[in-house]
């Protein structure tokens, strides 16, 4: 169970962090007894982050919430006492705990998780490690990769990266992955593209329909999952340059969603960039940042464009 906390506080090799480590083991390992495994793990998520996460699993189980550490220790650094910060992680792990063993071996069965397949788009730069290993397709300035997105029954819902490894058990190539992800993607994970002014009409009552300033659209996906990858959609974009008969600007805000900005006169576009910029360091998470850059859609080519850092928009 990840509480989506930013890294905050001392890295994990640092003593002090390591005490408050061992202590949050010792103790949770007095309350729960000898048939229970308290571990201490670090996770790698997108973009090279690492996280400590701890992980409580009982004798008969194989699997367990990870239960991650920073915002803990940042509370723990402004006064919380310990033994409130245990009280909570017991709390997280009694609400997410799931009884007994759970089968994961469907997973290499490639015609039972064929159909879950699917893509989204993460940073190029940022991920390099993980490309090395990952079958992959360079778009722009941003990878898309491929993974099993799974509603299961017991775990939630939750999602496997396909790794070169991954493949391999499957006996399917690169090409057979990536037709397999573009059919399966905007079936199971349609796209949702919503005016930001009427947005802001249902949520403030306040009306936005005249302000040339408020013109902007949330694309999506239905799920908010990984729906930066709706901009690779067939025809999506210039259905929507057709709607409204301007080239756009698209603002990557998360590895989730992007926003469109249809061209106008008086607009002033140099700002998108620190625009992209403050998002990302003050509004996403690390692991979901997609990239700073900004993109220009034009329609007449129908190509997205990579807007050069030097250039002025």
């Amino acid at each position: 169970m990840n509480n989506k906390s930013y890294q905050k506080g001392e890295p994990c090799h640092m003593t002090t962090y390591q005490n408050f480590l061992k202590k949050l083991v010792n103790g949770l390992s007095r309350h729960y007894g000898e048939q229970y495994k308290i571990k201490i793990t670090q996770v790698k998520k997108n973009n090279g982050i690492l996280y400590c996460g701890l992980t409580i699993t009982y004798e008969d189980s194989n699997i367990s919430p990870t239960i991650y550490m920073e915002e803990l220790y940042q509370s723990y650094l402004d006064g919380e006492p310990l033994s409130d910060i245990m009280q909570q992680i017991v709390g997280v792990y009694e609400r997410c705990k799931i009884e007994g063993t759970v089968d994961t071996q469907f997973l290499c069965d490639f015609e039972q998780v064929r159909d879950r397949v699917a893509y989204k788009l993460i940073g190029y730069e940022a991920n390099r490690e993980l490309l090395r290993e990952t079958p992959h397709v360079p778009f722009l300035d941003m990878a898309i990769v491929c993974y099993i997105r799974l509603i299961h029954d017991r775990l939630g819902n939750t999602s496997v990266l396909v790794n070169n490894r991954t493949c391999h058990m499957w006996g399917i190539d690169k090409k057979e992955l990536l037709a397999l992800a573009e059919k399966n993607t905007p079936c199971i994970l349609p796209a949702d593209l919503v005016d930001l002014r009427q947005e802001v009409k249902r949520a403030t009552g306040e009306s936005y329909e005249e302000r040339e300033d408020a013109y902007m659209y949330l694309l999506t996906n239905r799920q908010r999952q990984y729906g930066a990858g709706c901009i690779l959609y067939p025809k999506i974009l210039a259905d929507f340059a057709a709607r409204t008969g301007k080239d756009f600007y698209i603002l990557p805000c998360s590895v989730h969603e992007v926003i469109l900005v249809p061209e106008r006169r008086g607009l002033e576009a140099w700002g998108f960039r620190e625009i992209v910029r403050s998002i990302n360091r003050t509004q996403v998470y690390p692991e979901e940042v997609l990239t700073d850059s900004v993109y220009f859609y034009d329609r007449k080519k129908e190509k997205i464009l990579i807007l050069d850092n030097s250039e002025k928009l």
